[in-house]
């Protein structure tokens, strides 16, 4: 409309803005800086984004990447070289931002025989002295029952 009075109608125009916002991205397990005494390693986490995501990856050496399994939550199965490793995970949207994760972690095996416990969490520890424990009940009351 204008001093002389209201023209035609304009064509309709739709418009959607551009996403710009990039996703979010988390790596769950392992945890960051965690000792692992395999070099089997599941790694998890979970993405989000705004409107919404496309894929998750993940690279040992920021060159060859493994499509994860899932997007919002997700996991891939790696086989980490014995030492320190960086694990990186990237999401990526619908629109192609991207967001980047890393973790590091050192693969520590341990030997087989060699019974050391050091490196182990207390749960690990616990798994491995229930089986001893519960054997050395039993053998305590059949002795008990003996004398």
């Amino acid at each position: 409309m204008n001093f002389i009075g209201e023209g035609p109608r304009s064509n309709v125009v739709v418009a959607t803005p551009p996403d710009v916002d990039h996703p979010s991205i988390e790596i769950l397990e392992p945890e960051d800086n965690a000792t692992l005494i395999t070099s089997a390693v599941t790694v998890v986490g979970t993405a989000s984004d705004n409107i919404a995501m496309w894929k998750v990856e993940v690279s040992t050496d920021y060159v060859t990447w493994t499509l994860a399994n899932g997007t919002t939550t997700w996991s891939v199965n790696l086989t980490l070289p014995e030492g320190k490793s960086r694990i990186w995970a990237l999401a990526t949207d619908t629109s192609g931002n991207v967001w980047l994760a890393e973790i590091n972690v050192t693969v520590v095996p341990v030997p087989r025989g060699t019974g050391n416990m050091d490196i182990l969490s207390v749960g690990e520890r616990v798994l491995f002295a229930a089986p001893i424990l519960a054997i050395g009940v039993g053998l305590a009351s059949a002795w008990r029952r003996r004398v």
